[in-house]
């Protein structure tokens, strides 16, 4: 719902970022909690590795804040996938970690709203002797980075073909081979303990949403949060679209003010500064080696590019928000005298 009093924003962005990820079963959530965000999905290998994670952070005595920290990055560790060439798999994502991790650290930056994460992702797919050896085992990134990245390494391992309580000891004697050089000895006695512990991993396989009782109850979202969260999407889309010619913000800042000298009031002037963040959503649906190329695009690329209106609007068109912001991602593209795309609109049917 997009109104005067409160935005509630849900972006379907998770499998947006890469389509080869599992399929997404449900929409995409941030809600800003002190100064951050979460991302929620229905794919069950992203609820498998944050309950672990969340289960490790416990286990390793982690503050509530800490434990947020965690929760955060847990989710967003791979959200580097949305710069990785497009016919990559899940599996070929993890054998370039370091990639991923500093491509996705770098993006987290970029934005205010993210920027507290990006240490923390830049170092969750670092192995713990390449940590101490270049002098950033410091602090509490260090640490949280390294829970996320056994996480990861464990929701690799599990398998739908045997019962989840019969991989627990083959997936702890693989961890423990590969500790020396990948893990903290913390950490690893940490995973140990939750080893020993059946119903973490009976969450993990019947109630895997369950790490979703860590966010409170849902509540709508102020002006401020929801801008927030728009331009957090819209680098990216600008991330991915270093060619278009203005970025999204100023889009944005441009229809805000046209709808203020226009007269329109304070809730449609949000309303269109948020339609100008997200009037590209759907670019990022659109091959990197298009989206990104710097020569002149063919005629069949051409046409790949222009599907981002329907793809944008696609993203946008179950959630609770003004039509107005759907139709701008459908319609930007829209001519006056009908030479536009994608429906060929004239005049007022815009």
């Amino acid at each position: 719902q997009v109104s005067a009093g409160g935005y509630l924003l849900s972006v379907d962005v998770a499998h947006a970022y890469h389509p080869n990820y599992p399929e997404v079963q449900d929409i995409t959530n941030f809600p800003v909690l002190g100064g951050g965000f979460c991302l929620k999905t229905a794919s069950n290998q992203s609820y498998a590795w944050d309950t672990e994670a969340l289960a490790m952070a416990d286990a390793l005595g982690l503050n509530e804040q800490e434990k947020k920290l965690t929760f955060y990055g847990a989710l967003l560790h791979d959200v580097g996938s949305v710069m990785m060439e497009e016919n990559i798999s899940l599996l070929d994502l993890e054998m370039k970690p370091h990639e991923l991790a500093r491509t996705g650290a770098a993006l987290l930056k970029r934005s205010p709203t993210t920027s507290f994460l990006s240490d923390i992702v830049g170092k969750s797919q670092s192995p713990w002797q390449r940590l101490r050896a270049l002098g950033q085992w410091v602090g509490k990134p260090a640490l949280i980075g390294q829970i996320i990245h056994l996480s990861d390494l464990v929701s690799l391992m599990l398998t739908e073909e045997k019962p989840i309580l019969n991989q627990v000891s083959c997936i702890q004697e693989q961890v423990h081979t590969v500790q020396e050089k990948e893990f903290h000895p913390d950490v690893v006695a940490a995973f140990d303990r939750l080893c020993g512990r059946e119903g973490v991993w009976l969450d993990v396989k019947y109630r895997p949403e369950s790490f979703l009782e860590f966010i409170p109850a849902n509540r709508l979202l102020t002006l401020d949060e929801v801008e927030k969260l728009t331009e957090f999407m819209s680098h990216l889309i600008d991330f991915r679209s270093p060619f278009t010619a203005m970025p999204s913000a100023g889009v944005s800042a441009t229809a805000e003010f046209i709808a203020r000298l226009a007269g329109m009031s304070r809730a449609e002037c949000g309303m269109m500064k948020i339609a100008g963040l997200l009037h590209d959503v759907g670019k990022l649906k659109i091959p990197e080696q298009i989206l990104g190329k710097p020569a002149k695009l063919t005629d069949d690329e051409y046409q790949v590019i222009k599907t981002h209106t329907v793809e944008g609007y696609n993203i946008l068109k179950d959630l609770d928000m003004d039509e107005h912001i759907k139709n701008a991602a459908l319609m930007h593209h829209e001519r006056c005298d009908g030479s536009g795309y994608p429906l060929g609109l004239t005049g007022d049917r815009i």
